[in-house]
């Protein structure tokens, strides 16, 4: 029997995360005004959907009068829950956009 040396198969491994690159200061910017529109974006549209299913403007919809088997089925219970309920995700998808925001480092500064 003979013992052959297999060469490694795997690249090591960093510990270090990836870090993005390098960017210009009115890119960066133009990144943080992106993520408050976003941010806001989000969380305003989950407002509206978790709270309008259960006002009047919902139940008396004038657009609705023409079609008298679309408003009964927007008036059940289990519409309006699942329309709130994609507004407490949208929410929270909005929340989590904040949060998961990080900032490339800058051209020509130091550290």
């Amino acid at each position: 029997m003979s013992t052959t040396e297999f060469p490694a198969t795997r690249a090591p491994s960093s510990s270090a995360p990836h870090s993005p690159p390098p960017v210009a200061d009115g890119r960066l910017w133009l990144m943080r005004i992106w993520v408050v529109i976003r941010v806001a974006f989000f969380v305003e549209l989950g407002m509206v959907l978790v709270v309008l299913p259960w006002t009047r403007a919902w139940t008396e919809n004038s657009l609705l009068l023409a079609y008298p088997s679309v408003r009964f089925f927007l008036q059940n219970n289990f519409v309006r829950g699942l329309i709130s309920g994609l507004g407490f995700l949208d929410v929270g998808f909005g929340i989590s956009e904040a949060i998961r925001y990080k900032e490339p480092p800058r051209i020509g500064k130091a550290s």
